[in-house]
């Protein structure tokens, strides 16, 4: 470390006069100016809690945490109830749970199970269970993930069978497989659940239905009779939270306890089928889309650590008595500017992906149902890709799950692709942001010749279009040939995998970058902000295309001379983003509360903080470890 410099020093130097204003971006970050005021009131009821204990919770035993978990939601319940805020609104959810910082037991309970009951449900069974859930009257959770099956859900073990006599139906999980399996707070802490199940009735099976099913006594909160529920035990991640497993042995609930708004079975036990079975996944779609913010908050969150240490870490002198700041290296802005960008963008994306839910979840409530097919193929790319973004890099545990839970990122990506390819075969349905993709072929060679030409979002953007186009033209062309070879429909799609993935990977780039232009040209930004965000776009956009050059150069679309020009670009773009790093950083304006982290302190005193906290941990409590007597001196002293 160079003399007479200290990290809060450091810090506050990268602040010193920022080329633009920190306010407009996060506003721009938030969605506006509007939302920036109702997310800092949100954060402000949880930042001045007490309740909300912080650093203490890395030395937390697994008891100590799920405590705290539920004395959090507890906390959460009073919060709700005193300011009247509408979780309803995902936005207000989302700056809740992110100023929190660590997942606590009302995931369930405010977002899967209330959308759920409020797509699927009657008008009796929302006016009936809607204030019980709202008013924490109940703790309810949703249970679909079976031992044996998680995103086949047509697989799904678990039934429930309708008896006529008593108009109840009695629910089962009739095979060890069947095992309610990964479910979120059902362990210990929920009181009611919706199970997914198997319905059937007049001995035939009707497919995966909701059912509402208490599973805990509302006076002493012990399991009822036929329902075995357990947890477990430690993982990865999401250790504060009860994640169970739950069976059921012949345990009746009434008939007016299957969400009855789309499907019903009457009295007798008739089936009466939706108009679409699709409109049973409106709920988990609409979810997949919210956790696009998720996944720049966590993207924005890792970012905002790493680049604030680099800023004020130093390494290896270059010349007497200095030592450069990590972040001056080129590797290491290759490592973390992309990240920044990524998050912005994923903002966008996930802005953008709400309110296209919000408008194809109404037209839906009208049986207007011409938009579920984009709804779902959008989505589920988007899925996939964006929770894979977010992994990449610096992570947290806790996000590692979000490629594997509400569908598999494989399994979204083939679904994707199935979207992708009916578009193909049928371009009348296609929409139109989707035809211009698929049905416009790109031309022989990007028309870039210069640096300047990087600059374009359009130009840039069509490089993205070709690959898209080539890629979707390549799985299309390779299943056809498979099919009609003699393959069965199985086997060429089976074989035809990696080339789907493929295909959806590149469409959903597309669609993610195309956002990130659209939202940047759309804002009202001055022209400060404007340029930053313009470089960030076209750094993203580039550092995709300079990772996947083997697509890009597909029919030599693009050339090796126009790669080269890239990488110069990116270089460029790594010199002009360095010196507003960490103001883009601080304009995600995350409390160091939420960050949880020493060496993403604000204030940069790292260090000092960092050894104040090691002084904390438990084995610090004595000097000489109690293994000691018990072990190590006779180790010391024996002789061998």
């Amino acid at each position: 470390m160079a003399k007479n410099t200290t990290t809060v020093s450091d810090l506050r130097q990268e602040r010193s006069n920022p080329p633009f204003s920190i306010n407009d971006m996060t506003e721009f970050y938030d969605g506006g100016s509007e939302a920036t005021k109702k997310r800092k009131l949100i954060s402000s009821l949880i930042l001045n809690n007490p309740a909300f204990k912080w650093l203490e919770r890395h030395y937390w035993t697994r008891d100590e945490a799920y405590s705290s978990n539920v004395q959090c939601l507890a906390e959460v319940a009073k919060i709700l109830r005193k300011h009247k805020l509408n979780v309803d609104d995902f936005m207000h959810y989302y700056w809740l749970v992110s100023t929190i910082g660590e997942v606590v037991s009302f995931e369930m309970h405010l977002t899967t199970w209330k959308s759920a009951l409020q797509d699927q449900g009657t008008s009796e069974q929302q006016k009936k269970w809607l204030p019980l859930v709202d008013n924490f009257k109940i703790v309810a959770t949703y249970c679909q993930t079976e031992l044996g099956h998680g995103t086949f859900i047509r697989g799904f073990e678990t039934t429930a069978t309708y008896d006529p006599k008593t108009r109840e139906f009695i629910l089962n999980t009739p095979t060890l497989t069947a095992t309610k399996w990964w479910i979120g707070e059902v362990a210990k802490t929920a009181t009611h659940a919706l199970v997914m199940a198997q319905l059937w009735t007049q001995n035939k099976c009707y497919g995966p239905h909701l059912f509402i099913l208490q599973v805990r006594s509302l006076e002493d909160h012990t399991p009822l009779p036929g329902i075995t529920l357990g947890e477990m035990g430690d993982k990865f991640g999401y250790n504060s939270v009860d994640d169970g497993f739950m069976q059921l042995s012949n345990v009746r609930i009434p008939r007016d306890q299957m969400l009855m708004r789309h499907s019903k079975v009457t009295l007798d036990g008739s089936f009466i089928p939706p108009k679409n079975p699709r409109l049973t996944y409106v709920a988990i779609t609409l979810y997949r889309c919210q956790l696009l913010m998720l996944c720049s908050n966590y993207l924005a969150r890792a970012s905002t650590i790493a680049v604030r240490y680099s800023a004020i870490r130093r390494q290896t002198e270059t010349k007497p008595g200095y030592e450069p700041k990590v972040l001056d290296y080129v590797t290491q802005q290759n490592k973390l500017f992309p990240h920044i960008a990524g998050a912005y963008a994923l903002a966008c994306t996930g802005h953008y992906m709400i309110d296209f839910g919000k408008r194809a979840t109404e037209r839906i409530k009208l049986e207007d149902l011409s938009v579920l097919a984009e709804f779902h193929g959008i989505s589920s790319g988007l899925k996939a890709f964006c929770t894979e973004m977010s992994v990449s890099g610096h992570i947290y545990n806790n996000w590692l799950a979000s490629c594997t839970y509400e569908g598999e990122n494989t399994v979204m990506y083939l679904q994707s692709a199935k979207y992708l390819l009916r578009c193909v075969k049928n371009p009348k349905s296609a929409p139109l942001g989707v035809s211009a993709v698929l049905h416009n072929p790109p031309g022989k060679h990007w028309d870039v010749k210069n640096m300047q030409d990087l600059e374009k979002t359009n130009t840039v953007l069509e490089a993205y279009r070709a690959r898209a186009y080539k890629k979707v033209a390549i799985a299309d062309k390779y299943l056809r040939e498979l099919q009609s070879g003699g393959d069965t429909s199985y086997d060429a799609w089976n074989k035809s995998g990696i080339k789907l993935v493929d295909c959806a990977k590149a469409f959903t780039h597309y669609f993610v970058i195309k956002t990130f232009f659209n939202m940047i040209e759309k804002s009202r930004l001055g022209q400060s902000c404007h340029l930053q965000l313009h470089r960030l776009s076209i750094l993203l956009a580039l550092h995709g295309i300079d990772q996947n050059t083997g697509d890009f150069m597909l029919d030599n679309f693009i050339d090796f001379e126009q790669i080269k020009l890239i990488r110069v670009k990116i270089l460029e773009l790594f010199s002009e983003i360095r010196p507003v790093a960490v103001c883009l950083v601080d304009a995600f304006d995350i409390p160091d509360q939420t960050l949880l982290s020493v060496l993403g302190r604000y204030d940069g005193d790292v260090y000092n903080k960092l050894f104040e906290w090691a002084k904390e941990a438990p084995l610090n409590k004595t000097q000489v470890h109690s293994s000691y007597d018990k072990y190590l001196r006779n180790l010391l002293t024996s002789k061998l």
